[in-house]
């Protein structure tokens, strides 16, 4: 799941790629892979960074 959310972010689709490694956290809990949770986290604060850049850029650029 986090390989598809890598792809998700470099497609530039930041909530699918979200959703994506959140489902690899929770399948990482159970499975007990710290490793790979600890980078499905990483990959979630990057897709809603990601989100929040684009949404602000978005306000901004409409107001010219």
């Amino acid at each position: 799941q986090k390989l598809f959310g890598d792809w998700s972010m470099l497609a530039g689709s930041p909530r699918d790629a979200y959703e994506h490694y959140n489902t690899c956290v929770e399948l990482s809990r159970y499975c007990g892979d710290t490793i790979w949770g600890a980078a499905a986290v990483e990959g979630m604060a990057e897709a809603k960074v990601f989100t929040l850049i684009c949404c602000y850029n978005m306000i901004h650029e409409s107001r010219f």
